[in-house]
C-alpha cells in the first residue's frame, strides 16, 4: 500500500497545476505546471510539463539589430518592426520552433532556438521562407539569433519553482 505521505504530496502538487497566476506589467503569467505520480513502491516522482512557459516580453537580437517581442504563454505574439508576428509551431524539451511574418515588408520565415534550462534565454537560427512572391528554400537565407526574457517576475518564479520542487518531493516515505 502507498504511504499517506505519497498521496498527500501527489495531491498537493496536482492541486497546484496551472492555478497560480502572477501579474507582470500587462501579461498574466502562469507558473509552469508540475505533476506528480506514485510508482509501485510508493515513492513520489515529479516532472515539469514538456512545454515550458514562453509568455512575457522578450528581447530578440540578430545581426541587423534588436527588437522586443510580446508573447503569450504558448509563444505566440507580435513585435513592432514591420508589424511582425510570431507563432510557435513546436516545443520539445528545450527546442523551440516557430514561424514569423512581417506584414510591413511582406516577408516570412521560420526559426529554431534552444532554451536555457530556466527558459529565460534562447539561442539559435532564423531563416526566410518567402520574400514578396519569391519562395525560398528553408535555412538558405537567414542568420543566428539570441533572445532574452525581460519579464523579471518570470525569472524569479521559474528559479523559485526549480529550487523548491526537489526539496518538496522527498522519497515518499517520510524522509
Amino acid at each position: 500500500m502507498k504511504s499517506p505521505w505519497t498521496f498527500l504530496l501527489a495531491g498537493a502538487l496536482v492541486l497546484g497545476v496551472n492555478c497560480t497566476t502572477f501579474a507582470a506589467e500587462d501579461a498574466s503569467i502562469t507558473v509552469a505546471s508540475i505533476v506528480a505520480k506514485a510508482d509501485e513502491s510508493g515513492s513520489a516522482a515529479y516532472a515539469q510539463t514538456a512545454k515550458p512557459f514562453l509568455g512575457g516580453e522578450w528581447e530578440y537580437h540578430e545581426d541587423a539589430g534588436a527588437t522586443r517581442i510580446a508573447l503569450d504563454e504558448n509563444g505566440n505574439g507580435s513585435y513592432p518592426w514591420q508589424n511582425g508576428h510570431v507563432v510557435t509551431t513546436s516545443v520539445s524539451g528545450r527546442r523551440w520552433e516557430g514561424h514569423w511574418s512581417q506584414e510591413g515588408n511582406d516577408r516570412e520565415g521560420d526559426f529554431e532556438v534552444h532554451l536555457s534550462e530556466d527558459a529565460t534565454e534562447a539561442e539559435g537560427t532564423w531563416w526566410y521562407t518567402r520574400v514578396g512572391t519569391h519562395i525560398l528554400p528553408p535555412r538558405e537565407r537567414g542568420g543566428d539569433c539570441w533572445m532574452q526574457r525581460l519579464s523579471t517576475v518570470v525569472k524569479r518564479v521559474s528559479t523559485a519553482v526549480a529550487k523548491a520542487v526537489p526539496e518538496m518531493v522527498g522519497t515518499g516515505n517520510g524522509e
